[in-house]
């Protein structure tokens, strides 16, 4: 079985944010598996990837997948910003590692509380909540 999904960036602007909803409900009709909402890297769109998610679960009959990395970001925040994702009705996840930035290196800080591999960081998610997780490989 073929399935699709679309990924959207959140917008940056009114404008785009208005944009980008009606693109989805004309995507809609394609019936895809599912539309996602990138994360940025280090999750630097963070809050507008949350407020991309709701807008589009507010317009679109869709189910709404936000992408998480785990690169740079201590498990702490990570599972209070999981817990807010669920708690907003965000049952579905594109789990990713991230991109290494210039100033990071391989393995992360082995004494920190960092995860080390995107399988680590999914058995946390499942652990954490009953997520609905695709990965990129």
């Amino acid at each position: 079985m073929t399935s699709i999904s679309f990924e959207f960036f959140p917008p940056k602007s009114e404008e785009a944010s208005e944009n980008l909803l009606e693109t989805a409900q004309s995507l809609s009709a394609l019936n895809p598996s599912f539309f996602s909402v990138t994360y940025g890297a280090g999750g630097s769109t963070q809050t507008g990837t949350l407020g991309t998610i709701k807008a589009l679960m507010e317009k679109v009959d869709t189910d709404i997948a936000a992408h998480l990395t785990f690169i740079n970001t201590d498990t702490g925040h990570l599972k209070e910003y999981v817990d807010g994702l669920w708690d907003s009705g965000i049952k579905r996840l594109v789990a990713l590692r991230g991109d290494l930035s210039s100033d990071l290196n391989w393995p992360l800080d082995p004494d920190g509380n960092y995860f080390q591999y995107t399988s680590d960081f999914v058995e946390a998610l499942l652990k954490w909540h009953d997520f609905d997780i695709s990965v990129g490989a």
